[in-house]
């Protein structure tokens, strides 16, 4: 007997409906799947047309260097021809020096036809050469120059010491561990820094996975390029290259910054953040990165205070060959967090030992140190710098942690337990700390940023930096940011 119609479909819909807790998922998975491959498929159009419009731009500006070029060029020529039918008076009057020879020569070096900005860009290190190599061929022009941008916002250069063991891959690459070098000495080098056209002042640009960004991209985040190793000789030479103006190697030396990062930072990192400073900070002098092995993760807090003491000497060594061996006429030094401790402990045994070694700015931010501990030594390492600055929050939620374990304030808190000595000058950052942990205000906040900007570049005393307010306190005045 035949079953009557639909009835083998109302049989079988028991079983179907078992199944519909996992169709919603599925169906929504899908939507999700269907609208990422949309948006992938815009930002991508997006990518290629902004390349294109890129390619083109580099094109025209290419054409307008070489016209530039040969503009100087045939310049050069009618000016050498003038020259040598002059050329004999010339000699007599010169002493023998034929002009004619000396000027094609001179031209020989200083007029390239075949220049190609982005290719320029790539061989230089910084925003200086380039702007210097322009500028030594095309005039005036050269810090407007499309190569310029291309090498002062895509590539950063930075120093670096740092007592970690040093690893290399099996394509030769170059990093450095968590763990402590085996090796005498410290490892010096450079690193390549990657800072994005868009960069936002007190950012640190990486991948998020929720904007689908599982890989690095130079155009988009900052990223550590390249580690280049180099012998202690090789080392201080380019140093001292860096800091030597182009043109005028007689000229005032730029300023030297170095950075000792704190706790839970691994070497890329502190390279990554020590490009981001000097990019913000506008800092035109060598950035150099102290990076000691913290083992970067909040796990290794114990190991890390093990360690700190341990890194001291070596940093003393530094600042000492930094002050003698890159003839930098001025110094600064910026430690953050447990990096302190380091600092502060170099500083005191300076300050004992009466050395001539004398740095302009010395600035603490969040110092996790005892209170009692860097009271004890306040007054003496104020001789060892020209100003000494300490950042402090009440909203810093890894020195609170830090307090809870040791069971004393920190040096870095404000509120109740601010620090304010004579002759250091206490800034409280609590009212512009806004992250989640509120620890890297130094770094990630504009109107702090500004502040050790004015610092450093300029030297101004808190109440001459705008956006202080002075406040009175039992131990005298400290400042804080105005809202």
């Amino acid at each position: 007997m035949l079953a009557a119609p639909g009835t083998h479909l109302i049989a079988t819909l028991p079983s179907l409906l078992q199944y519909w807790p996992y169709a919603l998922p599925a169906a929504i998975l899908a939507v999700f799947v269907v609208f990422q491959e949309i948006r992938i498929s815009r930002h991508l159009d997006r990518q290629q047309a902004f390349l294109r419009e890129t390619r083109e731009e580099i094109s025209q500006q290419q054409v307008l260097f070489e016209e530039r070029a040969a503009s100087l060029f045939r310049e050069v020529q009618s000016l050498r021809d003038s020259l040598r039918t002059r050329e004999k008076p010339s000699r007599e009057k010169m002493g023998g020096v034929v002009v004619g020879e000396e000027l094609d020569r001179v031209g020989a070096r200083e007029i390239k036809l075949d220049f190609n900005p982005p290719a320029a860009a790539a061989r230089y290190a910084d925003a200086d050469q380039v702007a210097g190599e322009f500028t030594r061929l095309f005039g005036g022009s050269g810090p407007e120059t499309l190569g310029n941008l291309i090498a002062a916002t895509y590539r950063t250069k930075i120093f670096y010491a740092t007592d970690r063991e040093q690893e290399v891959d099996e394509e030769g690459r170059y990093s450095y561990s968590a763990e402590r070098s085996h090796e005498e000495g410290l490892h010096l080098g450079t690193c390549e820094v990657s800072i994005p056209v868009d960069h936002e002042r007190g950012k640190l640009e990486r991948p998020h996975w929720w904007k689908l960004e599982f890989h690095e991209d130079p155009l988009k985040h900052v990223v550590l390029l390249e580690i280049t190793p180099l012998a202690t000789d090789t080392f201080f030479t380019k140093l001292q290259e860096r800091i030597t103006p182009k043109g005028n190697p007689k000229g005032p030396k730029e300023d030297v910054l170095v950075f000792i990062h704190g706790f839970d930072v691994t070497f890329e990192e502190g390279a990554r953040r020590t490009a981001q400073l000097a990019h913000d900070l506008d800092f035109k002098g060598a950035p150099v990165l102290y990076s000691w092995p913290s083992g970067g993760n909040l796990g290794r807090y114990p190991a890390d205070e093990a360690t700190i003491g341990w890194v001291a000497p070596h940093l003393k060594s530094f600042l000492n060959d930094l002050a003698l061996k890159s003839q930098a006429a001025v110094v600064h030094l910026v430690a953050h967090s447990m990096g302190n401790r380091a600092l502060l402990q170099v500083l005191h045994e300076l300050s004992l030992s009466h050395a001539t070694s004398r740095f302009r700015q010395v600035v603490l931010t969040a110092p996790d140190i005892d209170t009692g501990e860097f009271l004890q030594i306040a007054n003496a390492i104020q001789s060892t710098a020209d100003r000494i600055t300490l950042y402090a929050s009440s909203k810093d939620r890894a020195l609170a942690a830090s307090k809870k374990v040791h069971k004393y304030p920190r040096a870095g808190e404000a509120g109740e337990n601010l620090v304010v000595v004579p002759g250091i000058d206490t800034i409280d950052a609590t009212k512009v700390s806004t992250d989640f942990l509120c620890h890297s205000y130094f770094s990630k906040e504009r109107t702090v940023i500004t502040d050790i900007s004015y610092l450093v570049k300029k030297g101004l005393a808190p109440n001459e930096r705008y956006g202080l307010e002075e406040r009175p306190h039992r131990a005298g005045p400290y400042w804080e940011f105005a809202e």
